[in-house]
């Protein structure tokens, strides 16, 4: 963030920083539709309330736990569960069958996208920060589809159009 940071400002200029801030400050932690829900980072460990959810700026620990928190495993004990992800389902109101999409947790130094993480059904992990591949996941008739994406030439496009700016 930090490096990103100071080549936006570099490249961009403080008035571009500025906008691109204000941009990732207005982004949601959560969002959902009837059939999937998803989150910065994680689902919070506990019961919380969709007000909560809505109004989760005046809830710092919440954020944070969005944020930052991870899938339970040998490295991080204090992770999520199978029943953190059935309960933020309920908090959302979603069927035990929708899908829960999470970030940041690479299963791998090669993949990108995993699905039924931690044998859990419809909880499923995207993860965009190697260096020359992206992910993303299309919902498609209800079901999760990992898509992965070639970052080389996306560089390459757009290092030659802020040059030509």
């Amino acid at each position: 963030g930090i490096l990103f940071r100071q080549h936006l400002k570099k490249t961009r200029g403080i008035e571009y920083l500025t906008e691109v801030e204000k941009l990732f400050e207005s982004l949601p932690f959560v969002i959902q539709n009837s059939k999937f829900a998803a989150c910065h980072g994680a689902p919070t460990r506990s019961a919380v309330s969709r007000d909560t959810l809505i109004n989760i700026n005046r809830y710092p620990g919440i954020q944070h736990e969005i944020v930052w928190n991870r899938i339970r495993r040998g490295n991080r004990p204090a992770g999520y569960t199978k029943g953190s992800v059935k309960r933020f389902r309920r908090s959302l109101g979603l069927s035990k069958h929708a899908s829960m999409i999470v970030g940041h947790t690479p299963l791998s130094d090669e993949d990108t996208g995993w699905l039924d993480v931690n044998e859990i059904t419809g909880h499923h992990v995207v993860y965009s920060a190697h260096v020359h591949r992206m992910a993303a996941m299309m919902m498609i008739d209800g079901f999760a589809v990992p898509l992965e994406y070639i970052a080389e030439p996306l560089l390459e496009i757009a290092s030659a159009e802020s040059e030509s700016i």
